[in-house]
C-alpha cells in the first residue's frame, strides 16, 4: 500500500512541480531556473520539517513519511533539472549566472532546510 501512496504522491508531486513553472514563466516571466531553485528551497524546508516530525515519537509514521518525502517531495524537488539548467547557462557563456544559481541553490537549500526542521522543533536547534 505505501507503494500506491509513494506514487500517486508523487504524480501530485510531479504536477505540482510543473504548476510552479508554468506560474512563474506566466506571471513572472522570469528565467526557468527560478522556478528549480524556488522549488528547491521551498522542498528543502518542507523535507527539514518532515524529517524533524519524524524523529519525535508518534507523529509521522515511517510510511507517511516515504509517501511525502520521496513520493511528493522527491517528484515536487528537482536536482536533474537544476543540473542541466545550469550547464545550459554555461553553454550559453553565462558562467557567473551558472555559479551564482548553484550558490543559491545550495545555501538557500541547506538555510531551507534548518529552518523547516527549526520551526518543525518548535524553535530547537537541528
Amino acid at each position: 500500500m505505501v507503494w500506491l501512496g509513494v506514487g500517486l504522491a508523487g504524480a501530485l508531486g510531479a504536477m505540482a512541480r510543473f504548476g510552479v513553472g508554468q506560474a512563474v514563466d506566466q506571471w513572472l516571466g522570469a528565467p526557468s531556473w527560478v522556478a528549480t531553485w524556488g522549488v528547491n528551497v521551498v522542498g528543502s524546508a518542507l523535507l527539514g520539517a518532515l524529517a524533524a516530525l519524524a524523529m519525535v515519537p508518534g507523529t509521522v509514521t515511517p510510511e507517511w513519511r516515504a509517501v511525502l518525502g520521496i513520493g511528493f517531495l522527491g517528484a515536487f524537488t528537482t536536482f536533474s533539472t537544476f543540473s542541466t539548467e545550469t550547464l545550459e547557462l554555461m553553454r550559453a557563456g553565462k558562467t557567473g549566472v551558472a555559479f551564482g544559481v548553484v550558490g543559491a541553490n545550495v545555501v538557500c537549500g541547506l538555510l531551507a532546510a534548518w529552518l523547516g526542521m527549526t520551526i518543525a522543533r518548535g524553535g530547537a536547534t537541528p
